[in-house]
């Protein structure tokens, strides 16, 4: 399996993993899905709403120097962010390749 970082949204960090070998597909979209709840405390009685949410994540590749590093994106991340996050978390997530002039 190789270990891909996930950045942003509730995976941000978090190692994913995606399958390897020549008959496994890649995934190049994850969805995380759930549920947050909220408590309500009322005078003679507690109501908890459950309220879902879906992250979608792209796999990426980025550059830094010469070395190729593979993650999880969160859809919607802007660039200052993917770039702090991925400077953050570069030692973490698998390497694919180097480039060489």
């Amino acid at each position: 399996m190789i270990k891909i970082i996930y950045l942003g949204g509730r995976q941000n960090g978090k190692p994913g993993s995606s399958a390897t070998g020549m008959n496994k597909q890649m995934d190049w979209i994850k969805e995380n899905r759930g549920a947050d709840y909220e408590v309500i405390k009322l005078p003679f009685q507690t109501i908890t709403n459950e309220i879902p949410y879906l992250e979608e994540y792209y796999f990426k590749v980025i550059k830094k120097g010469n070395e190729l590093k593979a993650f999880y994106i969160l859809k919607d991340l802007s660039v200052e962010e993917i770039k702090k996050l991925s400077e953050e978390f570069w030692e973490q997530t698998y390497t694919l390749g180097y480039e060489f002039d």
